[in-house]
Protein backbone atom coordinates (compact mmCIF):
# COMPACT_ATOMS: atom_id res chain seq x y z
CA UNK A 1 0.00 0.00 0.00
CA UNK A 2 3.01 2.41 0.61
CA UNK A 3 5.01 1.42 -2.25
CA UNK A 4 1.57 2.62 -4.68
CA UNK A 5 1.26 6.23 -3.20
CA UNK A 6 5.04 6.59 -3.45
CA UNK A 7 5.19 5.11 -7.19
CA UNK A 8 2.15 7.67 -7.54
CA UNK A 9 4.36 10.80 -6.25
CA UNK A 10 7.22 9.65 -8.47
CA UNK A 11 5.43 9.13 -11.69
CA UNK A 12 4.84 12.81 -11.49
CA UNK A 13 7.11 14.96 -13.93
CA UNK A 14 8.30 17.95 -13.89
CA UNK A 15 8.02 20.47 -16.49
CA UNK A 16 10.09 23.90 -16.98
CA UNK A 17 8.83 26.36 -18.37
CA UNK A 18 9.23 26.88 -22.28
CA UNK A 19 10.71 30.23 -23.81
CA UNK A 20 7.72 31.03 -25.48
CA UNK A 21 6.27 31.42 -21.59
CA UNK A 22 9.42 33.27 -20.74
CA UNK A 23 8.84 36.11 -23.12
CA UNK A 24 5.57 36.18 -22.87
CA UNK A 25 6.18 36.98 -18.87
CA UNK A 26 9.08 39.51 -19.61
CA UNK A 27 6.95 41.20 -22.50
CA UNK A 28 3.95 41.79 -20.15
CA UNK A 29 6.38 42.87 -17.29
CA UNK A 30 8.17 45.39 -20.18
CA UNK A 31 4.54 46.82 -20.89
CA UNK A 32 3.23 47.24 -17.33
CA UNK A 33 6.51 49.29 -16.74
CA UNK A 34 6.35 51.28 -19.58
CA UNK A 35 3.14 52.30 -18.54
CA UNK A 36 3.70 52.98 -15.27
CA UNK A 37 7.28 54.93 -15.05
CA UNK A 38 5.55 58.30 -16.79
CA UNK A 39 2.88 58.22 -13.97
CA UNK A 40 5.83 57.89 -11.40
CA UNK A 41 7.79 60.30 -12.78
CA UNK A 42 5.17 62.61 -13.00
CA UNK A 43 4.54 61.78 -9.09
CA UNK A 44 8.22 62.41 -7.79
CA UNK A 45 8.56 66.03 -9.84
CA UNK A 46 5.09 66.96 -8.17
CA UNK A 47 6.32 65.70 -5.06
CA UNK A 48 9.34 67.92 -5.58
CA UNK A 49 7.90 70.89 -6.45
CA UNK A 50 5.25 70.77 -3.07
CA UNK A 51 8.73 70.24 -0.95
CA UNK A 52 10.01 73.14 -2.57
CA UNK A 53 6.31 75.24 -2.00
CA UNK A 54 6.60 74.05 1.44
CA UNK A 55 10.24 75.36 2.45
CA UNK A 56 9.40 78.84 0.82
CA UNK A 57 6.27 79.24 3.09
CA UNK A 58 8.15 78.25 6.01
CA UNK A 59 11.03 80.81 4.93
CA UNK A 60 8.14 83.49 4.77
CA UNK A 61 6.75 82.41 8.12
CA UNK A 62 10.03 82.89 9.83
CA UNK A 63 11.07 85.70 8.23
CA UNK A 64 7.58 87.23 9.01
CA UNK A 65 7.85 86.41 13.01
CA UNK A 66 11.61 87.93 13.06
CA UNK A 67 11.84 91.72 14.08
CA UNK A 68 15.03 92.10 11.65
CA UNK A 69 14.39 90.38 8.35
CA UNK A 70 18.22 91.24 7.17
CA UNK A 71 19.33 89.01 10.02
CA UNK A 72 17.13 86.42 9.81
CA UNK A 73 18.01 85.84 6.33
CA UNK A 74 21.58 86.07 7.00
CA UNK A 75 20.93 83.61 9.96
CA UNK A 76 18.94 80.96 7.18
CA UNK A 77 20.65 81.62 3.96
CA UNK A 78 24.98 81.75 3.06
CA UNK A 79 25.36 84.55 0.29
CA UNK A 80 21.76 84.44 -0.07
CA UNK A 81 21.23 80.46 -0.74
CA UNK A 82 19.12 78.43 1.98
CA UNK A 83 21.41 75.84 3.05
CA UNK A 84 20.24 74.29 6.27
CA UNK A 85 16.98 75.92 6.70
CA UNK A 86 15.52 74.53 3.78
CA UNK A 87 14.70 70.48 3.53
CA UNK A 88 14.99 70.53 -0.82
CA UNK A 89 17.74 69.39 -2.17
CA UNK A 90 20.16 71.51 -3.79
CA UNK A 91 20.23 69.69 -6.93
CA UNK A 92 16.78 69.92 -7.38
CA UNK A 93 15.76 73.27 -5.96
CA UNK A 94 17.97 76.13 -5.24
CA UNK A 95 15.86 78.88 -3.01
CA UNK A 96 17.50 82.69 -3.00
CA UNK A 97 16.08 85.08 -0.46
CA UNK A 98 16.32 88.79 -1.74
CA UNK A 99 15.76 91.58 0.74
CA UNK A 100 14.45 94.68 -0.85
CA UNK A 101 13.91 98.09 1.23
CA UNK A 102 10.91 96.85 2.97
CA UNK A 103 10.10 93.56 0.99
CA UNK A 104 11.63 90.35 0.54
CA UNK A 105 11.67 87.77 -2.61
CA UNK A 106 11.22 84.06 -1.85
CA UNK A 107 12.79 82.57 -5.20
CA UNK A 108 13.00 78.69 -6.41
CA UNK A 109 15.46 77.83 -9.22
CA UNK A 110 14.72 74.40 -10.56
CA UNK A 111 17.36 72.73 -11.68
CA UNK A 112 17.61 71.73 -15.07
CA UNK A 113 18.81 67.91 -14.69
CA UNK A 114 15.46 67.27 -12.79
CA UNK A 115 13.29 68.15 -15.98
CA UNK A 116 11.28 70.23 -12.95
CA UNK A 117 10.69 73.52 -15.01
CA UNK A 118 7.39 72.32 -16.13
CA UNK A 119 4.02 72.49 -13.98
CA UNK A 120 0.09 71.57 -15.44
CA UNK A 121 2.19 72.31 -19.23
CA UNK A 122 3.40 75.60 -18.48
CA UNK A 123 7.10 76.55 -18.31
CA UNK A 124 8.38 78.60 -15.64
CA UNK A 125 12.11 79.75 -14.69
CA UNK A 126 11.47 79.84 -11.29
CA UNK A 127 9.17 79.97 -8.39
CA UNK A 128 8.05 83.01 -6.61
CA UNK A 129 7.32 83.98 -3.29
CA UNK A 130 6.27 87.93 -2.37
CA UNK A 131 6.78 89.37 0.76
CA UNK A 132 3.07 90.31 0.41
CA UNK A 133 1.93 86.42 -0.30
CA UNK A 134 1.72 86.95 -3.91
CA UNK A 135 2.46 83.43 -5.57
CA UNK A 136 3.56 82.70 -9.12
CA UNK A 137 3.30 81.14 -11.82
CA UNK A 138 -0.05 80.45 -9.93
CA UNK A 139 -0.55 77.34 -11.98
CA UNK A 140 2.21 75.52 -9.61
CA UNK A 141 0.76 76.95 -6.12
Amino acid sequence: MILKIFSKYTDIRRQGMTLLEVLLVISIIGIVSALAYPSYTRYVLNNQRQQVIIDMARIQLYLDSQLSVSQAINAITNQGLCDTFCRTPVDVYQIHIEQHTDTYLITAFPQNKQKQDTCQGIQYRSLLLRSNGEQMPKECW
